[in-house]
Parts: structure tokens; sequence; C-alpha cells
């Protein structure tokens, strides 16, 4: 059969088959489709040889191939559309906020999570944490006012003056700071990270410099822009090296929400009807911040053991070793050694801030508070870490270890607040709440014994390389702020 033959022939020449052998049928019609296929298809091939020969067609075809070419290559040559943002846009933008609504988010430690809210007309910083408490921080006066809508409880403290960081890690301290220094920075320190797709959103991103932004080296500090209003979205406080516990820790994104209207009673410090209020008793209203460990945790209530450590802790152990047996901590920060001129001007502060507090009539956290910002203030020189600090806020213990020396010391504390106390006690029984007696009885005097009339004592035993710091012992059962820790 070629393709000249008409169908029509070829079927009635088959139709006899067909009749006899039906299974030949399916055959029959394949290749009947497939001629139908080849002869339109050839003549197709046929008119378009036909229409290139013209001269007309050549040049029109050569016309649409350079078109399409063009097109490819400009759009792979465009700019992106909003490339084209400088920092100075964003710098200009953030002169003309009125209001601003920043929330964190920490993914290695979510209990931290808050929101604070800001407006250019009003001294007082808004915090809301994650656990239901209300803080309002008075930027000019330094006092900080506390409410807990739960215990309906309320505090009043003074704080010198200093805020808190804006969060760990940074140099700002309050939104209003840290949106100035945006402000104010030098463009040029500034890099472009060009655009990037987060949370649905294309925005424009910058790397701010880290001396400007951040205290500890490890981190990175990026802002994201919207293209269209020119203003912060997003902020991102990121460890240069992921794997580091002490930064991972570190690592938190900001939101940002501009001009919201905000009423002037958010930031307004007023106690409703029926709340209890202390003026330095802040452990009335924070509420822990943690996650308490299970009853049934074996490490919930471990034993400390003088010279030898905690739980299945050991001193020495490296700080893999220290978190194979004990978990992850709840927090991890760098640690370093002073040196011992360092530590000297240290204990001297120490004592001049506490006599200084004294004689102002400070007491409790304010009193705290005015000593820990005198020692602040020293500005001592920074260097490289040497070591971890590993806080189990959970359990009532925090751990130090050294790179090259393990773990090198313990300390297991009473209530904080935000804090679960140590419950744990050490292997000859002593537990938070001992009294001087009690623990002379365990373990003999002590190399060291200082007491004051305030109540306070500190027993030291030399062999043992420990060290027990006993407050408040006008109560009945005292509080331990320091039961162990292992010197060297």
């Amino acid at each position: 059969m070629t393709d000249r033959q008409n169908l029509e022939e070829v079927l009635s020449g088959l139709a006899e088959h067909l009749n006899a052998r039906p299974s030949l049928a399916p055959r029959v019609m394949q290749q009947v489709r497939r001629q139908v296929v080849m002869q339109d298809r050839t003549s197709f091939l046929n008119r378009l040889r036909t229409a290139i020969r013209q001269p007309t067609a050549r040049y029109a075809a050569a016309l649409g191939v350079a078109l399409i070419v063009g097109l490819v290559v400009f759009n792979g040559l465009k700019p992106a559309r909003h490339s084209s943002i400088a920092f100075a846009d964003v710098q200009e933008a953030l002169r003309h906020i009125e209001t601003a609504i920043l929330k964190f988010h920490f993914p290695a430690c979510p209990w931290l999570d808050c929101k604070q809210l800001w407006r250019r007309d009003c001294a007082v910083i808004r915090k809301e944490e994650s656990t239901g408490v209300v803080c309002l921080h008075d930027i000019d006066n330094g006092t900080s006012f506390y409410i807990n809508p739960k215990k309906k409880t309320a505090a009043i403290l003074a704080s010198s003056g200093t805020a808190d960081p804006l969060h760990m890690g940074a140099k700002s301290a309050t939104p209003r700071e840290f949106l100035d220094r945006l402000a104010r920075l030098e463009s040029a320190a500034v890099k472009p990270l060009g655009e990037q797709e987060l949370g649905g959103r294309k925005l424009v991103g910058f790397a701010m410099p880290r001396d400007e932004f951040a205290t500890d080296y490890r981190m990175l500090c990026n802002v994201w822009v919207d293209p269209e209003t020119r203003l912060p979205v997003r902020y991102e406080f990121v460890p240069e090296d992921p794997s580091n516990l002490a930064a991972s820790f570190l690592h938190n994104v900001v939101t940002f929400t501009f001009n919201q209207p905000l009423a002037a009673s958010l930031f307004r410090a007023s106690v409703p009807e029926g709340y209890t209020v202390s003026e330095d008793n802040l452990d009335a209203v924070v509420e822990p911040f943690v996650p308490l460990p299970s009853a049934n945790d074996p490490l919930a209530s471990p034993i400390v053991e003088p010279n030898v450590g905690i739980g299945q802790a050991r001193f020495g152990m490296s700080l893999k070793q220290v978190l194979e047996v004990l978990g992850r901590p709840d927090y991890a920060g760098a640690h370093w050694e002073y040196t011992a001129e360092e530590t000297k001007l240290i204990d001297e502060t120490w004592r001049k801030a506490s006599e200084e507090a004294a004689a102002k009539g400070l007491k409790g956290s304010e009193r705290s508070l005015f000593v820990q910002n005198a020692v602040r203030d020293l500005h001592l020189p920074k260097r490289p870490w040497e070591g971890m600090s590993l806080e189990y806020y959970s359990r009532g213990f925090m751990l130090i270890t050294s790179e090259d020396q393990g773990l090198i010391r313990i300390f297991c504390y009473a209530a904080y607040p935000g804090r679960r106390p140590f419950t744990g006690k050490t292997s000859k029984g002593i537990r938070m709440g001992a009294t001087v007696p009690e623990i002379e009885q365990a373990y003999g005097t002590p190399d060291v014994k200082s007491e004051d009339p305030d109540g306070k004592a500190w027993l030291y035993y030399k062999a043992l390389h420990t060290a027990f710091d006993l407050r408040n012992m006008a109560r009945p059962g005292c509080t331990t702020r320091r039961c162990t820790r292992r010197l060297i």
C-alpha cells in the first residue's frame, strides 16, 4: 500500500479478509489512522516549504525570531523592580514613624518571646511577655512597673535609669534607641543583600555593621525592608556559625508594625482595683518562664557531691559529655574568666556600690540592680570567650565549662524571679533553706566563715572547693542563692 492509494480502495480490498479473520480489524484500523496522519503531515510540510521560499515570508520569520530573542535577553537583563532602593530611603522613612510594635521570637528559647510597644511622644516602653506579665519601663526616670493579671499582683522597681537590652546580645536598650540607631547609621557601612521572599512577601535586605548592633562578635544583623513603604519589616539576629550552642540562644527574629494607633492608656502605670502592690518584690509578680520538668525526671532533683559533680555530670567532663548526660540547657552563654586585677576591681566596686545603696535606703531588687549597674559601668575589656555557661532554669542550677578543663563550676540557687529553685541536695543531705548549724553539722567547721547582721552568711570549705552562700537568715528557713561551686 502506497501513500497515493485511495483509502476506500484499501478498505474494500480488505473487507473479505476482515470477515474471515476478525482479529485483523484492529491492525487495519491502526494502519488507516497512520496513513491519515502521514498524509496530513506531508501536506503541511509541503505547504511550509513553499511558503518559506517566498522572500517576504523569510524576512517575516527572521524578524519574529529576532523579536523573541530580544524579549528573552531583555527580561534576563532587566533589573529587579526594587533593586534601586538605597538604605538612605529606609532612614528617611524611619524619621516619620509615630508608633512601633516589635514582636520578638527566639527559636532556641521561645519562652523569651515577647512584644514591645513604642510611641514617639511617650517615654514609656510597654513590654508584654509570653507569660502574660506586662512591664512598663519609664526611660526618663528608670522606673519599671510590673503587673500580673493572673495573680492580680503588681510591683514597682527603680533600676537607676538603665533599661534592659532590647534583646540578648543587643547594644540597643529600647525600641526607640534601636530605630534611632538605624536612622543615624552611616549608609556606607550597610551592605545590600538583594531581594528575598520571606513570609510570602518579597523584601529587600541590608546587612548591618555588627559593631553597631551586637555585643557578640559571632552574630549577624540583617534588616529586611518593604520596597513599597521603605520601612523595616523584619530584623534577624542570627549566628554566623549555626552549630555554636551559645550563639544559637541569641538567635532571634523581630517583626515590625509601624504607625498603628496605640492608645495612651496602654502606657499608663495604673493598678487595677483588687491588686496587691509591692515596691521591691518582683517574685510576687513574675511567672516561671520555662516549663518545669516532670516529677519523674531523674535530673529534676539531682545530687551534688563536692569535688565530684552533679547528677551524672562530673568535673572535667567536656561540654559535649555534659550535654549528653544532662541534656540541652534552657539557655547557654559565652563565659570567660576575669584577671586577678579585674576581679579585685569588681569586688571593690561591688563593696562601694553596696554601701552607697544602703546609704540611699535601697532595698531588695532595687538595691541589687543598683549594684549590678555599678559593676556594668566598669566597661571591662572584651576578650574571646573561654568557655560556656549552661543555665538549667527549670532545674535550679547552672554549670560553667572551660574549653581546656571541661566542667569547672556548679551553681545551685534558690527561688529567683522566673526560675525554679533547686530541689536537689548535697551528698550529705544539705538542701536549700539549710541553716549554718545544719551545714556545720554535716561538713564540720568551715575554713572561712563570715556573717553579718542582715542575716547573710558565707561558709567556705577549702578541701571540698565548696562554698555555701546563705541569705535572709532572720527568716525561718533561710534561702540559699548559691549552694555549691567548684573553684580553681
